[in-house]
């Protein structure tokens, strides 16, 4: 304003939109000569484009720089453009990357002249402070200027763009109330109400039409005339269109007096729907419902409804006084495509950017858990899955996005199970995988994977074998694979799978040590060893790999394999990187001391393995063994496995 303040001009620009805001970019889309503006927002629309014609008559330059010596795009590159007798700039600018949040501008440098008519010329400072000038240059123009090149290269915009025209959003007048269409439709986790007698009535025996749930209150001025109004929409008053539970907040889970109260409150002002009471249970699903859909999480208020289609699932949320025309037209939409569904979600038209929501309880699951009811997300999870199969409309089953939900609510499910240990309720719903998806390998590799770090190996293999027919050169998969054969010992399997493992990534030393072990069980010691130093050759520093290899050298029955040097060394090294402090690797060390003839050493340090295991929980059967192997090294004698 010239003092030192700003005036807020949005409305002159065209720029007091109502939408959540978040970047803008500035480009001169049409090559008019005129910043045009996309915007992005949070919310719908998710993109404008807000076009900028060039109505004043006003001139221009665009100029595009290209580096040689420094960056391609030349960004930090300054241009100072200089007008017909001017000395000095009349404009600077600096190119940028990145000079929006969450948005990228063009990197065409955009100088507005106004009434300037002539250029005298142009000079760039590219990164790294070459200075280049740039001359004959001529307003409303676009250049390519390339570093080095001393001449401005003319371009040309390209020709037979369709022509855009421009279409202003229309924003319904303000209500009283707001609406929400749930495309992702999902029952509520409870559905027990109290009827006008005080009986306990479940939602469920509603199924098969509509039904608006409202709360209201009796002193609540909007929640009486929202009612009063209903009551006289015949389309609201009749059966088999709708079925309306009023249900009066005042008396939460109250009894047949507050019932028949509630009741009569309703008939003294002619309003004839069924009346109820509604449960601490129902409303606190209620409230899960719109915290899982909603972002803006507030209490629930009065009045508010819920719309629930003819298989119990929450199709829409009224917070506020909703008028009966609306509840109309949300009826008619209810079995209409959910593409027309979801158009009718928003007020104003557009093209998505997205995705079908799917139908799928897995949110309300989350939601919760996270409030502490790991019960209640367990049953209402079953619950869904039974109705899916019992009661959903059969043109919702078949979709393809319904099928893959419902694979990830049997997944779910049994997750949920394991770790509660159910673990035949869990297997159960694992199988039922196993029946809908047998081609889905990623998934059966990691239901496999979280059956296995249970310690269920078998289970986990039905699993595995599935995802082997669709990736059997998968080094991983066998790997895991192999993990599991052993734990159900069947080495020779785990011992084919963790050979092809190997053969795929030879340096995987995980792989290479399960290798040996494996081999090691079977009494090939020869093959054993040299898999022990294939891991050790890519990873040199592990002590169990080390470990392991100096027991075989140490007291393997095979001459040709056992080297007592060796096995001192590698067992040493496994004591100091452990402190001496562990008794399996002082045993194996003892052992070593005994094949290299050193049995002073050997009874010392195999002395020292009894200590500790005599201070600790040790199995007794580990200490006989170690009282053994002293009787033999003070005989001066070596063990043999």
């Amino acid at each position: 304003m010239g003092d030192g303040t700003f005036a807020d001009v949005s409305s002159a620009t065209g720029l007091d939109l109502m939408d959540d805001g978040r970047a803008v970019a500035l480009v001169d889309w049409d090559f008019d000569g005129a910043i045009d503006l996309w915007v992005a927002n949070r919310t719908a629309p998710r993109v404008r484009l807000l076009r900028n014609p060039n109505v004043s008559g006003n001139h221009w330059l665009a100029v595009k720089l290209r580096g040689t010596q420094c960056n391609r795009d030349a960004i930090g590159a300054r241009l100072e453009l200089h007008v017909a007798g001017e000395s000095s700039p009349g404009s600077i600018k600096t190119l940028h990357a990145g000079d929006g949040y969450l948005s990228q501008s063009t990197k065409w440098v955009h100088f507005g002249l106004g009434t300037e008519a002539a250029i005298d010329h142009l000079d760039v400072i590219w990164p790294g402070g070459k200075r280049e000038r740039f001359d004959d240059l001529t307003v409303d123009r676009h250049y390519q200027l390339i570093e080095g090149n001393d001449r401005a290269d003319v371009w040309m915009p390209p020709q037979g763009k369709e022509t855009l025209s421009s279409r202003p959003i229309e924003m319904p007048p303000q209500n009283s109330y707001t609406r929400t269409l749930i495309m992702g439709r999902v029952p509520l986790p409870a559905d027990a109400f109290l009827d006008a007698s005080g009986r306990s009535m479940s939602l469920a025996d509603e199924r098969g039409q509509p039904v608006l749930i409202n709360l209201w209150s009796s002193t609540c001025a909007p929640c009486v005339q929202e009612l009063t109004q209903w009551s006289g929409d015949d389309l609201l008053k009749s059966s088999g269109s709708v079925k309306v539970l009023a249900l009066c907040v005042d008396s939460v889970d109250g009894d047949a007096k507050s019932a028949a109260q509630a009741e009569a409150f309703l008939r003294k002002l002619g309003v004839e729907f069924q009346s109820g009471l509604p449960t601490t249970e129902l409303l606190d699903a209620m409230e899960v419902v719109q915290r899982t859909f909603l972002e803006l999480q507030q209490p629930l208020p009065v009045p508010c409804s819920y719309l629930l289609d003819s298989a119990g699932r929450v199709a829409a949320i009224y917070k506020g006084r909703v008028s009966a025309e609306q509840i109309k037209q949300d009826l008619s939409l209810l079995d209409r495509p959910r593409l027309e569904q979801r158009d009718a979600a928003v007020p104003f038209a557009g093209r998505w950017a997205s995705e079908l929501f799917p139908f799928n309880p897995i949110p309300i699951m989350r939601t919760l858990e996270l409030a502490g009811q790991p019960d209640a997300a367990l049953s209402y999870l079953r619950d869904y899955l039974q109705l899916v199969q019992e009661e959903l409309p059969e043109q919702a089953r078949s979709t393809e996005d319904h099928a893959d939900m419902i694979i990830d609510c049997y997944r779910k499910l049994g997750e949920r199970l394991l770790v509660d240990g159910r673990r035949q309720e869990a297997f159960q719903a694992f199988d039922k995988l196993r029946q809908l998806a047998q081609k889905q390998h990623l998934l059966h590799r990691q239901v496999g994977g979280l059956l296995l770090a249970r310690g269920h190996a078998r289970q986990a293999l039905s699993h595995y074998n599935l995802a082997l027919e669709e990736t059997p050169d998968d080094p991983q998969l066998r790997y895991h694979m192999g993990l599991a054969e052993l734990s159900v010992r069947n080495v020779p399997a785990a011992i084919e799978h963790l050979r092809a493992s190997v053969a795929q990534q030879p340096n995987d030393v995980a792989a290479h040590f399960h290798l040996a072990n494996a081999l090691h069980r079977m009494g090939d010691s020869a093959e054993a060893v040299k898999h022990y130093r294939l891991a050790l050759e890519a990873q040199p520093d592990s002590p169990i790999v080390s470990n392991n290899l100096a027991w075989i050298l140490a007291t393997d029955r095979d001459p040709v394999i056992r080297d007592g040097a060796d096995a001192v060394r590698l067992a040493e090294a496994c004591c100091q990187a452990t402190g001496f402090r562990d008794a399996s690797t002082l045993a194996t060390l003892a052992a070593a001391y005994a094949e290299a003839g050193d049995f002073e050493k050997a009874t010392e340090t195999n002395d020292r393995a009894i200590e500790l295991l005599e201070n600790s929980n040790a199995k007794p059967t580990d200490l006989d063994s170690l009282k053994q192997r002293q009787t033999l090294f003070e005989s001066r004698q070596p063990f043999r496995q």
